[in-house]
């Protein structure tokens, strides 16, 4: 079988290896590795890719090529431990101010905060890892593990809507930004706390939660990797390219591979359309950076 994809509209209360489970016990057999493209938290919904027989090793590119975007409730004067409504809940007397905000100028100065030089550590309660270990697994031991802060990269964000003490917005953002953490922020430039009721990923880069199907008619509705990471293509016309690339070494660059920029990324491709592997462009040469193994 070849390498392909399925876009899933993950539903609420199923973790991201539920859904993987599901798809070992329901997809047909033999297939080779499985695995996701991006943990959601079980108590969020949405897009989530899941890949088999080598599409998975297309994670790296699509996390650093593929911003996300998220919508989500947050709920301002209650704290929670893991940052949603799955934890425990702490309430707060909201600031007496809260209700003079102009939440339209408040939106750009979020904007503007987050979107310049926005350092991030991930919640103890996540799938982050520290010694080959979960960090929710420390915590559910009573161990918080608190991670250096990282620069993230807020793309977009605009608000949906707000009734107090509830807010809704809309954010797309690089890989490995938390949106919990997100709006415990937000809540804090109000003076006050705050945790997410509701969360749903909408978008990873063109793909949107209208391709998704649901859990139980996805498996039917494969798609390709050459689909799943939309790049150029590069055609190797000359059998001795195809043999050098088949085999791990550089190109140099000829006319037809002059379509791909600096570092840029494309689909190896025999004459017959067969496909071969991903590449990109260092300089004059063509970089192998993986191949698929050859059908039998």
């Amino acid at each position: 079988m070849n390498p392909v994809a399925f876009l899933v509209d993950k539903p609420e209360d199923m973790g991201s290896t539920d859904v993987v489970r599901h798809f070992k016990r329901n997809l047909p057999k033999p297939f080779k590795k499985i695995g996701h493209f991006g943990t959601l938290d079980p108590f969020a919904t949405g897009l989530l890719i899941i890949g088999i027989n080598g599409a998975q090793r297309l994670a790296d590119y699509l996390h650093k090529d593929y911003p996300k975007t998220y919508r989500a409730i947050g709920v301002l004067g209650v704290s929670s431990n893991t940052g949603d409504k799955t934890g425990e809940l702490v309430e707060t007397e909201l600031p007496k101010n809260l209700g003079l905000v102009d939440f339209k100028d408040q939106e750009c100065k979020w904007f503007e905060r987050f979107s310049k030089n926005y350092l991030q550590a991930p919640p103890a309660y996540s799938a982050a890892k520290h010694k080959g270990k979960n960090l929710y697994e420390y915590a559910r031991e009573g161990i918080i593990i608190e991670k250096e802060k990282v620069p993230r990269e807020v793309l977009e964000f605009k608000l949906i809507n707000v009734d107090l003490p509830k807010i809704e917005f809309e954010v797309t953002v690089s890989s490995g930004t938390y949106i919990r953490v997100l709006f415990e922020d937000m809540a804090k430039d109000l003076g006050t706390t705050g945790h997410l009721e509701g969360l749903r990923r909408v978008k990873i880069g063109p793909h949107s939660i209208e391709s998704a199907s649901t859990l139980e008619n996805c498996i039917e509705r494969p798609i390709s990797v050459c689909e799943l990471y939309q790049v150029k293509d590069i055609v190797l016309n000359n059998e001795n390219d195809l043999k050098k690339y088949v085999n791990g070494m550089k190109l140099s660059m000829m006319d037809d591979m002059r379509h791909l920029g600096a570092l840029e990324a494309g689909w190896v491709k025999s004459p017959q359309g067969e496909l071969l592997g991903l590449a990109r462009r260092v300089g004059e040469e063509l970089e192998v950076l993986f191949n698929f193994p050859k059908n039998p």
